[in-house]
């Protein structure tokens, strides 16, 4: 079979063996080939049939609301294979911190994808459960069939995002400790520049305008339970065990001094010309060495544009909680629930 013209039909056929990002269809198979009637198997156990395809014509629909599937069962052989790109147009909701919220208005600009967002404040993160609730309660007030996807703007957040439980909507959340993650655009840039200084203050444009405080501290040392006392190791652990604990967390974490410096970044897309020096004449004024870091928007905009590539997002299927694993790898990951979707969350 010679190789098609750009003007046959390209078929957007799922390979038996690959999987592909929520927002495409990854390949597509060119032909003039008669296709049997094709069916997919969504990931999320609910099924798909193509009307039958025969010569030239076009799949009747794209992959139900673009989610993850694979083809099965019809032992159809394929003589050529070419791959591409189509994407499939979501509606999505944000659920994020406010912090982001000129960056995620920007992408949302952007988007190819119709969006919603709702933000919750910033102070919410200081009472872990606040926010939990908060975030939770977003979640379960959204229609069943209303989005393809919740996409929460937080990481784990000392652990404030931990016990999050989708419905009967994914959820997709970036693999990251804290929401300065999403600032610096990456986990690897977040690894070093905290990674030996877990309560290292950060700031950025977004937390200088809301809110008290210019400046947030990491929660980094709050979601590994860095910051518990010789007291809460003793009651849960027992007392041998906790002076072992304290012995060993306290040299690397507990005796370091993060008070000298503080952190801004700045992202191009959304970046002030007075903000830095605002920030820069605050810290100044309270003794503290102003560092200045060039972010990236890049992981705001793949979570808004449906990029979700399992390295840095963690998609949470219904019926699944969001679990946290405090490496620098996986960093969370998703469990399975019981708890029906149909359950009061009060009860839960």
């Amino acid at each position: 079979m010679s190789a098609p013209s750009s003007k046959r039909v390209k078929w957007a056929l799922l390979n038996a063996q690959q999987i592909c990002p929520l927002s495409f269809w990854n390949i597509s198979f060119s032909s003039n080939y008669a296709f049997p009637s094709t069916k997919l198997e969504i990931q999320t156990q609910r099924f798909l049939m193509f009307r039958k395809v025969i010569g030239t014509g076009i799949l009747s629909t794209a992959p139900h609301n673009g989610k993850v599937a694979h083809r099965w069962g019809l032992g159809v052989q394929y003589e050529q294979v070419f791959w591409h790109r189509w994407r499939v147009q979501m509606r999505l909701k944000v659920i994020a911190c406010e912090v982001l919220m000129r960056e995620i208005c920007y992408c949302t600009a952007l988007s190819l994808h119709t969006i919603d967002l709702e933000f919750t404040e910033k102070d919410s993160h200081d009472q872990v459960e606040l926010l939990r609730n908060e975030v939770q309660e977003k979640i379960d007030a959204t229609g069943e069939g209303e989005y393809d996807a919740i996409l929460l703007g937080y990481g784990l957040c000392g652990n404030g995002t931990v016990g999050l439980k989708a419905r009967h909507t994914p959820l997709v959340i970036p693999r990251a400790h804290d929401c300065c993650t999403l600032f610096l655009g990456s986990r690897l840039k977040f690894e070093e520049l905290f990674s030996g200084s877990p309560s290292q203050p950060f700031s950025s444009l977004g937390y200088m305008e809301r809110g008290d405080s210019y400046v947030r501290n990491s929660t980094l040392k709050q979601t590994l339970g860095l910051d518990r006392t010789y007291e809460d190791y003793v009651a849960q652990y027992g007392e041998e065990n906790a002076k072992f604990i304290m012995e060993t967390l306290h040299p690397t974490f507990l005796l370091e001094n993060h008070g000298e410096k503080v952190v801004y970044i700045e992202i191009p897309e959304t970046a002030q010309a007075d903000a830095s020096r605002r920030f820069r004449e605050k810290a100044e004024a309270d003794g503290k060495e102003f560092v200045k870091v060039d972010g990236q928007i890049g992981l705001i905009r793949n979570l808004l544009n449906g990029n979700w590539n399992n390295g840095d997002y963690l998609l949470i299927p219904p019926g699944h909680v969001l679990e946290g694993v405090y490496d620098w790898q996986e960093i969370c990951r998703a469990t399975s629930s019981k708890e029906t979707n149909d359950e009061d969350p009060d009860s839960q």
